[in-house]
């Protein structure tokens, strides 16, 4: 039996009135069991001048409207009668990857921030949610928030493309590295390097802004090479100097799909004469939540004895823990903002406890990042953390600096 493909709802013209939704927003799907909170979303989206508005008063009808059409807007609640929450949105995102969905229910930013990863494996992208009774502001702020056009990356620098290639060209993207220390006796035990690219016209540009540049424009594998043989050089830089230590250094997702790239890091440690042991590559928690994480690659990494980080675990609340096992991983780094929330919030504690005791189960190398106080550090040392980097530590310094700084510190 063939099946009918869905068919994109009609868009239809309607003047803008003050107050309406984005332009891009003329087609909706209500889910809702309640038939007053039903009516009551229907006036809205009508009110907010969107055409094509339809409802479904149980999981069965849902399912049968979301397969009929493709929609701009999915209003729904996930505590339909009936239906489990995780194969609800599952079935959501099968049909509907580029529809925007707000929550509706009594939902908390807590709900929302283990609800929204959730979504984002299954490709939906959440942008808020509404609780109950309902009010009249709540949907027009929420599709609000994506009626202003977003600004490229690098528009407040005014950084282009072209202005990051000449960078690579001429070696004008430097380095800054911040040290890592043993939460035991405080031994430097490997150092993070980060991009440092300030340019006489353009200023000082942030490292997470040059990389979504070039991830953007597709040029983020040019500079992922550039960035990983810079951090290779000073690794052997070094070493030739006497300081045998690993240096991490951060990879894209983007460049991380690429298959050669196990081989181009080969050729650069053999180049700098430094040990696989001593590079880590650093891969965010949401690279590997992804539908296709490579895993390949990383696999091939760790068969040259590369060091292989799980950085931003716990920026998440909705990332399963138990992923880490059998992950190609030697390590992993616990957010920032995670670690900002120690030691005064007793669920923060009780994640961090819980992460740091399943990765010793594994044998991985637990790292807390963004420590700016003795009273974190001295709980993560209590909750078993290897290492710690943050400003309590040390600020970002130039490469050069890092010997000086290590040579102080020893007894």
């Amino acid at each position: 039996m063939t099946q009918t493909p869905p068919t994109r709802m009609k868009r239809m013209k309607s003047p803008r009135q003050p107050g309406a939704a984005p332009a891009q927003f003329s087609s909706a799907l209500v889910i809702e069991h309640d038939p007053f909170v039903r009516a009551g979303l229907l006036a809205q989206l009508r009110e907010l001048g969107v055409a094509d508005v339809r409802v479904a008063a149980d999981g069965a009808s849902a399912r049968a409207l979301l397969a009929g059409a493709h929609y701009d807007v999915i209003v729904c609640d996930l505590k339909m009668p009936g239906e489990k929450q995780g194969e609800f949105l599952r079935a959501i995102a099968q049909v509907q990857s580029n529809a925007v969905i707000v929550i509706l229910g009594s939902v908390d930013e807590a709900t929302l921030r283990a609800v929204g990863p959730l979504c984002r494996e299954r490709g939906l992208r959440v942008i808020g949610g509404m609780g109950k009774p309902l009010r009249s502001e709540s949907l027009r702020n929420l599709l609000a928030q994506l009626a202003a056009p977003a600004a490229a990356p690098g528009a407040e620098h005014g950084v282009t493309v072209g202005d990051i290639e000449r960078a690579i060209r001429h070696g004008a993207i430097g380095a800054r590295v911040q040290p890592m220390v043993s939460v035991a006796g405080g031994e430097l035990r490997c150092a993070e390097f980060l991009a440092d690219w300030s340019d006489r016209q353009l200023g000082p540009v942030p490292p997470q802004e040059l990389i979504a540049i070039a991830d953007a424009s597709g040029i983020v594998r040019s500079l992922n090479d550039y960035l990983v043989a810079v951090a290779v050089r000073t690794a052997g830089v070094w070493r030739a100097a006497g300081l045998t230590l690993p240096i991490a250094v951060n990879v894209s997702a983007g460049a991380l799909h690429d298959p050669e790239l196990p081989r181009l890091v080969e050729g650069l440690l053999r180049v700098a004469g430094v040990p696989p042991a001593h590079l880590r590559v650093e891969v965010s928690e949401t690279t590997l939540a992804g539908q296709a994480p490579p895993l390949d690659v990383l696999a091939a990494l760790r068969a040259l004895g590369v060091g292989v980080t799980l950085d931003n675990v716990g920026a998440e609340p909705g990332y399963r823990l138990a992923k880490l096992d059998g992950l190609p991983i030697s390590g992993i780094k616990i957010d920032r903002q995670l670690i900002g929330r120690l030691p005064l919030e007793p669920r923060a504690i009780e994640t961090v406890r819980r992460t740091l005791r399943l990765a010793g189960s594994l044998g991985l190398e637990t790292t807390a990042v963004g420590v700016e106080t003795a009273a974190q550090a001295e709980l993560l040392a209590s909750l078993g953390c290897e290492l710690l980097q943050g400003y309590w530590i040390a600020r970002p310094m130039a490469p050069e600096q890092l010997p000086g700084w290590s040579a102080a510190r020893s007894p």
